[in-house]
């Protein structure tokens, strides 16, 4: 056999190689795997892949190692690894072993290449005969270095690919500074490297200094992940759902970009959930209480465990201080001296393990690394340093930071101390208005089984005045009830009570409990009237089905209005008023807006502007309700404004869902299915900004026809909040209808309206209302839904709810279509268009305009015009469900409507493309599925299931999969 018959059998890769099955697709790469692609077979092309550990070096040269492009050359791989006892020249001789099985050289041997027969006994017989030893030890390295040289020259085109070697023992690194000083023609060396393990003194460490001012080298260094990059590869590991932004933030900010340790962790996550079901969102706390996989821990333990003693303690101590510290305080709990604690830590600095955080204060540069070195520490070690940490927290000058000295004293071990320290800090929060930073401190004590009972009492009734801030209310709730159970002054149980209620209200939803609990504690604060203002202020606001009707409400307020002018605090009458102002907003009352006007606006003090944020922030919710979209915008720009000064985190979340709730209902819908999925895992600890984020996200899947996903951002939805504001019920309820839910969810439509019927505040009824309607029409129930109607006018009547009006007139278009007055439906639909655009509300303007033209076209006559001003409509918004359903509909009356986006050249036949989102559609797949499978965006993947659609002459994803079936067979 010839040289080039052998060469074109050979493989593009080492034949021990393979590679890992668990490595995804590359990812923000692009440029350097062409440079690398280009380069590394190019004649004497010495290429230095560099970056730190886990930042894919590996992963770039495994494109290299499994690309089987007719280069012609031979590939030799080989692996340094670290050990105690390195076997001199390792990697290289891994390396040569891949010559065997195809032993043809270009050239004759060199007789020197006999001093390598001892290393490469398979290749024996290939080689020059051993060649005596030389007695010398410096005559025998550069003898072999010569050998490696001339076997390689012999080989021909050649790609030499090390990895790792910072970790080559000095035999090897002389051998390849010789093969690089002296490079064959026909050669090219790849090589990965961290450059911060390779002592710029190492005979490897001077060459690439040299070759890179002399231009011979090409390094091409790897930065960790941008969050793009991060999202892009772990949404590439998780196909099934979506992956929020802000969770995409909070893995990049914890990985710091390496995309081994966000695969590691998302596959774990994605594992762990497909284990228990319906667990956790793809959140931040849900990232953040993630044990580390073992895999994950053992690599990152690997690089701190090679430190000398010293550098070990270093690291360990800034692990257990979690924070940027001065190198004092690491001596003091690494407990070295000052000498030893400055060696430790230039060599972690060296070694990049830790990093300067301003100037003099050092931290361990990785998160995972600082939770790994933690974790692994022995619990008597750890509570040594915490107590060391203690220690030093007292000794350093200024005051201490009382949140540190209770987080180490916990961790210490002493108990008496921990509750000391978090109590204080806790009130010195408070003082600050920082009830955010207050209410975990106060939890976590609380949640001490050994705690006092005076002790108890006294911090619990703290954490009830700092909970409204957002902290984890499950637990605050549990903790408070414990507390509850102990001795106290009547007056002291109903202010824990009353704030209990308040809880359990606003943050947990739970409507009939909160009131029994709100309610009782007005007993117990007779004596407290500032108090007794309050809780009754907080029962006039009627938002849930929580049992109590309007006029109870009203009532209520009366009563708050009253014992607010007998206190006559300034905060509590502002309390009241913006009450006052939210419960009549809330049921439609026009009073509501001269409350409005009457609240304070200038020289509030701190704790009124607080009011007047949540005054905003429910008021923006209420109007948004109502219809009043443009005086929305502006309590919500308002309230904006009063939180960016205020420490609020549960008001925050709420006007983030608040602003996502009015970009819905006008359209502005742009990028934002993602903000709602991204603020609906963010959020996912408060239940009534979560369960608006999962309705938008909801509505939004269901108009652009993804119904499986709408469908379970829906039902999130009403889980997650089932008993709080009554108009975000009513919505994913009626578009759960609206999704051709089940008989069940039509009932729970038909008791959420018998619901708000009891309640008194039918403009809560706006999109429930219609769907009832139909449903009931459907059924031939059209006596009932002429009484439903009939009910829903008088209702309104005297509310102030433009939306109310347009659901009417909808209500009213039903009726009329269904007792085949056609004109009379055609009006109304009119009507309900007009009503809808000057709100405006241009998806339910669309939804009305396409029933008139459907009903004219039920009528006998030509409904043309206005089915295409909808289908122009909803193209225009997105809603490519409905844009569908348009088609249809034209196409049942003989009318040829071309797809706005669809593909040329292909006609009635799917295009390619098209043809593969249809089989995974048959298959099952959703949407976001789908994209993942092809690479898509989920935009894109929408645009091709509406030509689908139309080209199948469908307008349901079953309706897909009967037709792609009957194609096959």
């Amino acid at each position: 056999m010839t040289p080039e018959q052998c060469r074109e059998r050979e493989p593009t890769r080492p034949p021990h190689w393979t590679r890992p099955a668990a490595w995804s697709t590359l990812v923000g790469r692009d440029a350097e795997r062409r440079l690398l692609m280009a380069g590394a077979f190019s004649p004497r092309a010495l290429l230095v892949v560099e970056g730190e550990a886990g930042v894919g070096k590996t992963r770039l040269v495994a494109e290299l190692l499994d690309d089987r492009a007719g280069t012609g050359r031979r590939i030799l791989f080989g692996q340094c690894y670290q050990s105690h006892e390195p076997f001199p020249l390792a990697p290289v001789v891994e390396a040569l072993r891949c010559l065997r099985g195809v032993p043809s050289w270009t050239l004759p041997l060199n007789p020197v290449v006999g001093a390598l027969v001892p290393l490469l006994p398979e290749l024996a017989e290939h080689l020059p005969s051993a060649l005596p030893p030389l007695g010398d030890r410096g005559a025998e390295r550069h003898r072999l270095a010569r050998a490696v040289r001339e076997l390689l020259c012999a080989s021909g085109p050649t790609l030499l690919v090390l990895e790792d070697v910072h970790l080559s023992d000095t035999h090897t690194q002389d051998v390849l500074q010789y093969v690089m000083r002296h490079m064959p023609h026909q050669l090219s060396i790849v090589l990965t490297v961290r450059r911060e393990e390779l002592a710029d003194a190492s005979p490897l460490g001077r060459l690439f200094t040299e070759l890179s001012a002399r231009g011979s080298l090409t390094e091409l260094r790897l930065a960790p992940l941008d969050v793009a990059g991060v999202g892009e590869l772990a949404g590439l590991l998780v196909t099934d759902e979506a992956m929020p932004a802000g969770f995409v933030e909070a893995l990049h900010e914890r990985t710091r970009g390496l995309p081994f340790a966000v695969e590691v962790i998302t596959r774990a996550m994605r594992d762990e959930r497909a284990a228990i079901g319906d667990g956790p969102g793809w959140s931040s706390r849900s990232l953040t209480e993630l044990d580390l996989p073992p895999a994950l821990r053992r690599w990152l333990l690997d690089r701190p465990a090679r430190l000398a003693p010293d550098g070990q303690l270093v690291v360990q101590a800034a692990a257990v201080l979690g924070r940027p510290a001065t190198g004092e305080s690491l001596a003091a709990v690494a407990g070295l001296s000052r000498r030893r604690a400055t060696n430790g830590l230039s060599v972690a600095l060296a070694r990049t393990l830790l990093c300067e955080h301003g100037e003099g204060r050092y931290t361990v540069r990785h998160p995972l690394v600082a939770q790994a070195v933690y974790e692994s520490l022995p619990t008597l070690r750890r509570r040594e340093m915490h107590t060391r940490a203690v220690h030093a927290l007292r000794a350093a000058p200024g005051p201490p930071s009382l949140p540190q000295l209770a987080h180490h004293a916990r961790w210490a071990g002493d108990a008496a101390q921990w509750r000391h320290y978090a109590e204080a800090a806790a009130d010195q929060a408070m003082a600050a208005r920082n009830e955010s930073a207050a209410a975990p401190l106060l939890l976590a004590v609380l949640s001490d089984p050994g705690l006092p009972s005076d002790d108890r009492v006294r911090m619990a009734v703290k954490l009830s005045r700092a909970a409204w801030a957002g902290v984890d209310h499950v637990k605050t709730v549990a903790v408070l009830r414990r507390a509850l159970a102990e001795p106290m002054p009547a007056e002291v149980h109903g202010e824990l009570r009353l704030n209990l209620g308040l809880l359990l209200r606003n943050q947990g939803g739970a409507g009939h409990t909160a009131i029994d609990e709100i309610a009782c504690a007005v007993t117990e604060l007779r004596h407290r009237p500032a108090l007794v203002a309050r809780a009754l202020a907080s029962l006039a606001v009627p938002v849930a089905i929580d049992g109590a009707s309007l006029g109870e409400h009203l009532e209520w307020l009366r009563q708050a209005t009253a014992a607010a002018h007998r206190v006559r605090d300034p905060v509590i009458v502002t309390a009241v008023l913006v009450n006052r102002a939210c419960a009549l907003m809330s049921s439609g009352d026009s009073e509501a807006w001269q409350v409005v006007e009457t609240l304070p606006t200038a020289e509030a003090t701190p704790a009124q502007r607080l009011h007047l944020a949540r005054a905003c922030v429910n008021l923006a919710q209420s109007t948004n309700s109502l219809g009043h979209h443009r005086a929305a915008e502006e309590f919500l720009h308002r309230g904006q404004e009063l939180l960016a000064e205020a420490d609020a985190p549960y008001l925050t979340g709420m006007a983030e869902s608040g602003r996502l709730m009015l970009d819905w209902a006008v359209g502005r819908w742009t990028g934002l299915r993602d903000r709602a999925l991204s603020a609906s895992a963010r959020l996912a600890d408060q239940a009534a900004p979560a369960a608006e984020a999962q309705l938008v996200a909801g509505l939004l899947a269901l108009a652009a026809g993804d119904v499986p996903e709408a469908v379970r951002a829906l039902r999130a939805a009403v889980q997650a909040n089932p008993n709080g504001w009554v108009p975000v019920l009513a919505a994913a309820r009626a578009a759960l209808v609206r999704a051709g839910g089940t008989a069940e969810d039509t009932a729970e439509a038909y008791r959420l309206l018998d619901a708000i019927r009891r309640k008194g505040v039918w403009v809560w009824a706006v999109d429930v209302a219609p769907v009832v309607v139909e449903a009931m029409v459907r059924d031939g129930r059209l006596g009932a839904a002429e009484e439903v109607v009939a009910e829903y006018a008088a209702g309104i009547a005297d509310r102030d709810s433009p939306a109310a009006l347009s659901a009417l007139a909808v209500c009213r278009a039903v009726l009329a279509q269904a007792r085949r007055r056609y004109g009379e439906a055609e009006q109304r639909y009119a009507e309900a268009e007009a009503l809808y655009r000057a709100l405006p509300r241009p998806y339910e303007a669309a939804r009305a305009v396409e029933a008139r033209g459907a009903c004219r076209f039920t009528a006998g006559r030509d409904g043309l015009d206005a089915l295409k001003q909808a289908l122009t409509e909803f193209d225009a918004l997105g809603a490519g469900w409905d844009a569908a359903r348009c088609r249809l509909t034209l196409r049942k009356h003989g009318v040829a409507v071309p797809h706005r986006r669809g593909p040329r050249g292909y006609g009635r036949q799917l295009s390619p493309r098209e043809q593969q989102v249809a089989e995974l559609a048959a298959a099952g797949m959703t949407n976001r599925e789908i994209a993942a499978a092809l690479y898509l965006s989920p935009r894109t993947v929408e645009q091709h299931m509406a030509g689908i659609m139309h080209k199948l002459d469908v307008s349901s994803r079953q309706a897909i999969a009967a037709t792609m079936t009957s194609r096959q067979q």
